[in-house]
């Protein structure tokens, strides 16, 4: 038996003497395996990124809904259920869910920018316990109207803006007076007679006729001024008509005109000499005019206050409740990484806002948590029609402050404590509002052993949520399986290009072989000889084929991140090359490698010294 030693010696020797002989084995092994690492590393890197949109390994467990003669009869989801689905061996984890199941509206600022949102139907509630154990996110995620039921700091709600008086232009024509003076001035004759045009100003307000003697005041809250035209007689009694149209501003409906008119009559004096002369005559009667009145001054927001600006304690946390007039801590809320990825790739870049990165370091960027709080309209909403049932005077303000970001957040939307949604539900539905869950998700302890827990769940009357982390999963196993294939087919016909090149071989070294055998070297040796040079040849291809493999993926991504455009959970790479990955291609090239050169290495342990040596 040759020495372990010289054995490694002469294998090595033997595999770099011939570049020829080596480059047409390694060939295809190195194809086949750069083939077998790229597309299994990209099936992994694949299913890792829709792992993280659709969580394989959970499930939705829901009711399905069932009537009879207009009647629901559809089973509920309660706490019962909860409890009899913890108890299956199936299920790691069961996360109760319940739905905010009437309107609301949610408004804040940030950067800058109000920000308008509908809260109804994108809010949900779990149990904080779920939370308990997050560094993060546990010590802000509870119920604080049940830790903090007593002591609370009382306080007056501040004004949410402030406001301006836009007042309006005065109207042209001037301002009239309450009361209508006429004045007059005539030619009489000599006989005592004469005739007077006069011009006058008269004032009305408000809409309505007056009478009076001297004087005319008309009746409302606005205000009127115009022009009168007056002619009078001097035959002892003189007399003046106008008519005034105003067009004033109702103090109740502001764009409304009002229109008013005042008449009147007095006596006029006059003075006649005989023969022809001339005299002045005084009449005092009713004028008309018209004017336009001027608006009374409207209110106008100029800006929003802070919701930290408020007099509790701690601004950043609490706010004043403009129920009670206490203070309360602000509801906590978590985000999940869905809506995080949807906001920096698509809200953020078209709204000029910055992208969230680590919530910590961008909280106190801006100055603590007071910069991440909004508000909360229960019973309001933005969409019109929808709030019909909730009574006006029911609808309340609150507020709440984004606390973390968790995958166990509702994906798109926003998710509470549930003793928040429980109280809202029953307060502004009913109690069969707070006691039934709206879904339940369940972690399995076991992907392989959905369908067993599927069967349990029909057979209870309930169902699954069809899940596209399920369909997504089906098809990445089978395009893994189809790379897998296609570089198992490259490697088997590289193992039998070895087996053929090795046969070459062995037919031109007969002669060494037959010395070898001459000088002492057993069948054994020559047979691992010829294994340890496939051997070797497997090893040094597959780890040019793992190059190779990771080689192309770098060069793909680099491709991907530039030019591809940005969406939701873009990766900064599609490849993920695990240990097992690496660790198979290498075996998996040194095995078919040496199964290639095996019919050979036998071939050769049995040549006879002297049948060898004479072949020659």
């Amino acid at each position: 038996m040759m020495p372990t030693r010289n054995l490694v010696r002469m294998v090595i020797a033997n595999t770099v003497r011939s570049p020829r002989h080596f480059v047409l084995s390694a060939f295809g092994i190195v194809i086949g395996i750069s083939a077998f690492v790229f597309l299994i590393g990209l099936a992994s890197g694949v299913s890792e990124v829709i792992g993280k949109i659709f969580p394989i390994e959970q499930v939705e467990v829901r009711a399905p809904h069932a009537s009879l003669l207009g009647k629901d009869i559809s089973k509920k989801l309660d706490d019962s259920v909860v409890k009899l689905i913890k108890q299956r061996p199936e299920v790691a984890e069961a996360l109760p869910r319940m739905n905010l199941v009437f309107p609301a509206s949610g408004y804040g600022t940030f950067e800058g920018q109000e920000l308008k949102f509908e809260v109804g139907g994108f809010a949900d509630g779990i149990d904080p316990s779920f939370l308990a154990g997050d560094p993060k996110i546990g010590k802000l995620f509870k119920d604080w109207e049940a830790v903090e039921k007593t002591g609370r700091q009382k306080c007056t709600p501040p004004s949410r803006f402030d406001y301006v008086d836009d007042v309006p232009a005065a109207p042209k024509g001037g301002a009239g007076s309450a009361a209508g003076a006429g004045s007059a001035a005539g030619s009489g004759s000599a006989a005592g007679s004469g005739s007077a045009a006069g011009a006058g100003s008269a004032a009305g307000s408000g809409s309505g006729t007056g009478t009076g003697t001297g004087s005319d005041a008309g009746t409302d809250a606005g205000s009127d001024a115009g022009t009168v035209a007056a002619a009078g007689s001097d035959a002892g009694a003189g007399s003046d008509a106008g008519a005034v149209a105003a067009a004033a501003i109702d103090a109740g409906a502001p764009d409304a005109a009002v229109v008013a008119a005042g008449s009147g009559s007095g006596a006029g004096k006059g003075s006649a000499a005989p023969g022809k002369g001339s005299g002045a005559v005084a009449a005092a009667g009713s004028g008309s005019g018209s004017a336009v009145a001027a608006a009374p001054p409207k209110r106008r927001k100029t800006k929003a206050h802070s919701l930290a600006d408020n007099p509790c304690a701690d601004p950043s946390l609490y706010y004043c409740d403009e129920g009670d007039h206490t203070c309360h801590h602000r509801v906590p809320v978590i985000l999940s990484p869905t809506m995080i990825e949807f906001y920096n790739t698509q809200f953020a870049p078209s709204h000029s806002l910055p992208q969230i990165g680590e919530l910590e370091q961008f909280v106190a960027e801006r100055g603590g948590f007071g910069q991440m709080s909004f508000e909360i309209g229960l019973g309001d909403t933005m969409v019109a029609g929808s709030n019909d049932i909730i009574d006006p005077s029911r609808r309340r303000r609150i507020q709440a402050v984004v606390a973390g970001i968790s995958p166990k957040a509702l994906p798109i939307g926003m998710t509470m404590p549930l003793e928040y949604i429980r109280t809202w539900n029953q307060e502004f539905v009913g109690d069969d509002a707070a006691k039934q869950y709206s879904k339940i998700i369940v972690t399995l302890s076991n992907k392989s052993r959905l369908t067993i827990f599927e069967q349990w769940i029909i057979d209870n009357g309930l169902r699954l949520e069809d899940s596209l982390a399920g369909s997504f999963a089906t098809a990445i196993f089978v395009i893994t399986m189809l790379f897998f294939l296609v570089s198992f087919l490259i490697v088997t016909i590289s193992a039998i290009n070895i087996a053929h090149n090795f046969f070459m071989q062995v037919s031109d070294r007969r002669r060494e072989i037959g010395v070898l055998r001459a000088v002492g070297a057993t069948r054994t040796d020559v047979r691992l000889i010829v294994l340890g040079e496939a051997a070797l040849i497997g090893i040094i291809a597959g780890a040019i084929g793992v190059a190779v493999a990771i080689g192309a993926a770098s060069g793909v991504d680099y491709l991907f991140v530039h030019y591809a455009p940005r969406f939701p959970f873009k990766p900064d790479t599609l490849f993920e090359f695990k240990w097992w990955i690496i660790t198979g291609a290498m075996a998996f090239s040194t095995t078919f490698c040496v199964l290639g050169g095996f019919l050979p290495a036998r071939k050769a342990s049995l040549l006879e010294p002297a049948q060898a040596l004479a072949a020659q």
